[in-house]
């Protein structure tokens, strides 16, 4: 299943000319667009009432950092929320 992404929020300037951005992602394998020229840092957050159920793996980010683009492959089979920083 196509993991689903949503931006959220963009912030300018959080430090210098960093950017952060936020939104969620919903269970499956995918990218996450963050809407960044390159992102340097990914975190994801499953949702708690899903984490912890059978057969439920934590969300994992399948690239290397810094990337260049707004896509970040991911897999989870819970949905959640996520935070990228970058330019």
């Amino acid at each position: 299943m196509a993991i689903v992404s949503t931006l959220l929020r963009s912030v300018k300037n959080v430090i210098g000319d960093r950017k952060q951005t936020n939104g969620t992602y919903s269970a499956g394998s995918g990218e996450v667009d963050t809407g960044l020229e390159i992102c340097e840092n990914l975190y994801l957050q499953g949702t708690a009432s899903a984490l912890g159920g059978a057969g439920s793996v934590p969300p994992l980010v399948n690239a290397t950092f810094p990337r260049s683009g707004s896509a970040v492959p991911i897999l989870s089979t819970i949905g959640g929320n996520w935070t990228a920083y970058g330019r």
